[in-house]
């Protein structure tokens, strides 16, 4: 037993596989398994101490060295241009340590990548009969909401928590998407949910695009880094972000505070102005691991 939210550790599994099946384009074999590990003494990154320990690994295209020791660093990608803003590694790396565990990967090339996952064992086991959390108190909501997002591991848990919360949802993968959903639907978005960074067609651009066509639409922002990373310190855009890796708390109150506050008055100047500042991802060679 650990203390881990659920939702952000099907997160890192989603991630993590996700990886592993780009890593193989040729096919091969992913493996994900779960044992309990002693530490006597520390092995860096992992100080010694008892762990459940989750690995996730392929027989894919492995990677160097270099590339081994920047896999976490945010936007670090050997994607091509448009493939991937290296984002998914980061996010599990933020996840991990937000819940007391570490992460290493062992990898080689031609030789596929392991990623194992050390998270503590709960000192004590929850009392049986103790009520299980629920989210029922969490407030809900019928209004149509757009989720803009590259990462499929996030936009798929996002998509989920809305829609167990009654609201309806449509995604799109990329900002290029979505911006060709803009005069299919019957009646307007109630909300934008995007990210902030994404390759080609960043957050920003998207929303303008749809508040300039309906002022009403309400917009809210996901990414991993703060609003003062961002630069971003006009309020009307600064107040509708979400941090990564988000709960579903976290995403459905922070959905529900931004359709019921005011109007999106001053919004599309604020995007406009921010839509050429955020940085795009770097593409990498691409003869090493696709990265996410």
């Amino acid at each position: 037993r650990v203390q881990a939210d659920p939702g952000q550790i099907e997160q890192v599994i989603l991630n993590l596989a996700i990886n592993a099946r780009d890593a193989m384009p040729r096919g091969g074999r992913l493996r994900i398994a779960t044992h309990r590990q002693t530490l006597e003494r520390a092995e860096p990154p992992h100080p010694a101490g008892d762990y459940v320990v989750l690995e996730v690994s392929d027989d894919g295209v492995g990677m160097s060295e270099q590339i081994r020791r920047q896999v976490f660093d945010p936007f670090f990608t050997t994607k091509g241009k448009d493939q991937g803003t290296g984002l998914g590694l980061a996010t599990v790396y933020a996840i991990v340590q937000q819940t007391g565990g570490t992460i290493d990967v062992e990898s080689a090339p031609d030789q596929g990548s392991l990623f194992r996952v050390l998270l503590p064992q709960a000192a004590e086991l929850p009392d049986s009969a103790a009520p299980r959390p629920t989210t029922s108190h969490l407030p809900r909501g019928d209004e149509m909401v757009l989720v803009v997002e590259d990462e499929p591991g996030v936009r798929s848990l996002a998509v989920e928590f809305l829609r167990s919360h009654g609201y309806r949802v449509t995604a799109a993968a990329d900002g290029r998407e979505a911006l060709k959903l803009l005069d299919t639907f019957e009646e307007p978005v109630d909300l934008v949910l995007t990210d902030v960074i994404m390759p080609g067609i960043n957050g920003p651009e998207v929303a303008e695009r749809y508040v300039q066509r309906h002022p009403a639409t309400k917009v809210l922002f996901m990414s991993g880094y703060t609003d003062e990373v961002l630069g971003w310190d006009e309020p009307t855009v600064a107040a509708r972000l979400v941090q990564k890796p988000f709960s579903i708390e976290d995403l459905v109150t922070k959905v529900r505070e931004t359709l019921d506050e005011g109007g999106t008055k001053g919004l599309a100047g604020d995007l406009a102005r921010r839509s050429d500042q955020q940085p795009h991802s770097e593409a990498r060679p691409d003869d090493e691991e696709p990265v996410n």
